[in-house]
């Protein structure tokens, strides 16, 4: 099985998020204008933002997660590279196949690494892997349907 190209960007929690979005945009033009991917994808925040709002807790992280969103499809669109939205249990469900669209970070960490041949592996570059291999899927769905 072929491992998608994954590049997550971490930034530092006590910037500014103006620096953060900057750094982003530089990171991700980068990857774009280098890798030319045939798709960016992006883990879909509806379902976060529909349980933050049942719970009143719509917070200054959910903002700069929805300008983050925003910040990468821009970033896509200006490089004419397509962007697939994909939900976190689609993305499990990707990596670990049907039934699993909600179990917690471990399983999907231990089939990352598994996958990646890596020992050690951050939990967002896990999530990025199961991305990756959702976005993949959706894209030969995609391509299926034309």
């Amino acid at each position: 099985m072929e491992v998608p190209l994954v590049e997550a960007v971490v930034t530092a929690p006590g910037q500014p998020l103006s620096a953060r979005l900057k750094q982003i945009w530089k990171r991700l033009s980068w990857v774009l204008r280098t890798h030319r991917p045939l798709a960016l994808c992006i883990e879909d925040q509806r379902q976060a933002q529909v349980q933050q709002s049942k719970t009143d807790r719509f917070t200054a992280d959910t903002s700069s997660v929805n300008q983050v969103v925003g910040l990468a499809k821009g970033c896509c669109l200006a490089y004419g590279v397509p962007y697939v939205e994909v939900s976190p249990a689609r993305a499990k469900i990707a990596l670990l196949g049907p039934g699993t669209g909600r179990v917690g970070k471990a399983p999907v960490k231990a089939r990352a690494q598994l996958i990646t041949g890596r020992k050690r592996l951050r939990k967002d570059a896990a999530d990025a892997v199961a991305l990756a291999f959702a976005a993949e899927q959706e894209l030969r769905r995609m391509v299926c349907r034309v």
